[in-house]
């Protein structure tokens, strides 16, 4: 396969270097499905690279690709209509309008204009035909870059227009560009169907992708009384954060929240202070709505009933020790070397092996630390300064030697009772057990 994908690699940047209007000489049936799948090989990592730089400009905040018409689409239309049309009837309409004419016999509006000029005479007729052909050789190049660049072009419309947007199009259609490019070459070379063939494949790939993690939500419960409305929905998981949530006195809404999250909100405790079981069963993602007619001090606990007769899930509650650690300032001398001149916004930056914060205050590395390690650390200091932290991720024990004797900030442990939450997902039965 190696060497295939070499040799395809080898003839296609040929081919790109120079397009000609020739088929290969060599039309086994052999030969051309190793060239398409070849070229596939090639195709998804250069895509998979594309869509990781668009999407780290999207999270940049420099284009919103919220409005792309294939988005909507995946969440209003079935999976197999998608597929049919995304994947098989729209490349062959494409396939025809885009690459049928880059060979000159199967160029009609080429051939019927020859055939018109045949009625003024065969000679009239072979010179026609002589100078067309001329002509589509000596611009042939031309003519196959810019088939490639028309129909990367046709697929901005996907976007919603911004002064941005247009800054970005030459990221945002390079996806389409390379695929133009790879089809077309497959087309000269091998015939119409194949250059179909790959993008059919293409777009098979790439929408069984979002299909599976951003497919539109599931209904899970539905209950409308005279008390309260409910309606919780299942999503995928290829959305990442919580967009948007309320609480209000009488309604409650969030939308792609974890239920593990929902359920610490519900109970108001932190999330780090509630054990789940099995883990992975807290982490569906939801979309819930509610509504209240009666009491609405009585919603959390609506609620929470609804989700636990839902999800099969129950809640036991008892108290344990549990350590604490406070952070202290053991050597104000010692700290202050660390302080942060900037007036630039914070930034912190975790890594397997260092914990780095430029600006950041001690609320800021209390965070940090108790996201990156499973400790329960608080701390009272306000001090208004920012300060500069550049931590090793080593053992606890390590962290707490290098926060004393780099920073002069001290790790006191204190044990407290506290009250500890388990929520226990109910295992479903299979049939005979």
């Amino acid at each position: 396969m190696i060497k295939s994908i070499k040799d395809t690699w080898n003839d296609l940047s040929g081919f790109l270097r120079n397009p000609k209007d020739e088929q290969d000489s060599i039309q086994k049936l052999g030969l051309k499905s190793k060239r398409l799948f070849s070229i596939l090989a090639i195709d998804i990592p250069l895509m998979v690279i594309l869509m990781v730089v668009i999407y780290a400009v999207e999270r940049a905040g420099l284009i919103d690709l919220g409005g792309h018409k294939i988005s909507k689409q995946l969440q209003l239309l079935p999976p197999w209509l998608i597929i049919l049309f995304g994947a098989f009837i729209i490349p062959f309409i494409e396939e025809l309008i885009f690459r049928l004419y880059l060979r000159l016999k199967q160029n009609y509006p080429a051939r019927l204009f020859i055939l018109i000029t045949s009625i003024t005479g065969k000679k009239n007729k072979e010179n026609i035909k002589t100078y067309i052909e001329s002509k589509w050789q000596a611009y042939y190049k031309g003519i196959f870059y810019l088939s490639a660049l028309i129909f990367a072009l046709v697929h901005i419309v996907n976007f919603k227009y911004s002064i941005t947007l247009l800054i970005f199009v030459p990221i945002l259609v390079a996806p389409q560009l390379i695929l133009g490019l790879f089809t077309g070459y497959l087309r000269v070379k091998y015939g119409l169907i194949w250059g179909f063939y790959l993008h059919a494949l293409h777009n098979l790939i790439f929408l069984a992708i979002p299909l599976v993690f951003m497919s539109g939500p599931l209904e899970k419960l539905n209950i409308s009384n005279d008390k309260y409305k409910l309606k919780i929905e299942e999503i995928g998981f290829g959305k990442l954060d919580s967009k948007f949530s309320s609480f209000t006195k009488d309604s409650v809404f969030f939308e792609n929240i974890k239920l593990k999250t929902l359920i610490s909100k519900l109970l108001d405790k932190k999330e780090k202070l509630i054990e789940f079981n099995p883990d992975e069963k807290s982490n569906q993602k939801i979309n819930l709505t509610f509504k209240t007619y009666s009491d609405p001090l009585k919603s959390k606990q609506i609620i929470l009933n609804e989700l636990q007769n839902a999800y099969g899930f129950t809640i036991t509650k008892d108290n344990i020790l549990r350590e604490n650690w406070k952070l202290q300032i053991s050597d104000t001398t010692l700290l202050m070397q660390h302080k942060s001149d900037s007036s630039n916004s914070s930034t912190t930056t975790v890594s397997s092996k260092e914990i780095k914060l430029e600006n950041a205050d001690f609320n800021q590395l209390v965070h940090t630390l108790n996201s990156s390690y499973d400790k329960y650390i608080l701390t009272e200091i306000d001090l208004p300064n920012k300060f500069n932290f550049k931590l090793q991720k080593n053992e606890f024990d390590k962290l707490m030697d290098l926060l004393g004797r780099e920073y002069g900030l001290l790790l006191k442990m204190s044990r407290i009772e506290i009250e500890h939450v388990k929520i226990d997902f109910k295992e479903k039965k299979t049939n005979g057990t």
